[in-house]
């Protein structure tokens, strides 16, 4: 479409380019532009600059992802997996993250840098939740079976007392 094109056209000149990310985020400041960049490293620049002056968008479009690699059947493989998926469910990785680019804003002409934003919630987050459902799902059928096995003894009871007293 017509659409499309005009905003092809417009990333795809001369001046869409910038020789370093640097130069990215200061032309974001200067003129009418954005800048697609990794994520981290637009936070950590944009905190040099004054994050109160940016906007740095919470989303990620990218589509790809930090990972580790090791060789095929590793006998520690599952060990890291394990320490890993930890660290992540604890938010140590956001946690360091953020450390870092507080450091980062103090040594730059000593500015201050406070993340206010809400954190996104994740299944991670949910995961307990989750678990008090199910533990209260099978809680709720063991009653339920309980009571039915109960009522059902009961009544067997009841039929050999009266089946005894007309004997």
């Amino acid at each position: 479409s017509s659409r499309n094109r005009d905003i092809y056209e417009r990333f795809s000149g001369a001046d869409s380019l910038t020789p370093s990310p640097d130069d990215g985020v200061l032309k974001v400041l200067s003129s009418k532009s954005a800048l697609i960049e990794a994520t981290l490293s637009m936070e950590i620049r944009a905190t040099k600059l004054g994050r109160e002056r940016f906007h740095v968008g919470r989303q990620s479009f990218y589509p790809q992802a930090y990972g580790i690699a090791c060789r095929k059947a590793a006998p520690y493989l599952p060990a890291i997996n394990v320490l890993l998926s930890r660290m992540v469910e604890a938010g140590l990785i956001s946690k360091w993250k953020s450390v870092e680019v507080k450091k980062v804003a103090q040594r730059s002409v000593g500015r201050s840098y406070e993340d206010t934003r809400a954190g996104v919630l994740t299944l991670n987050h949910l995961q307990g939740a989750f678990i008090v459902y199910v533990i209260g799902g099978i809680c709720a059928t063991i009653a339920i079976i309980v009571e039915v096995l109960w009522v059902k003894i009961n009544r067997h009871f009841e039929n050999k007392r009266t089946t005894m007293k007309y004997c």
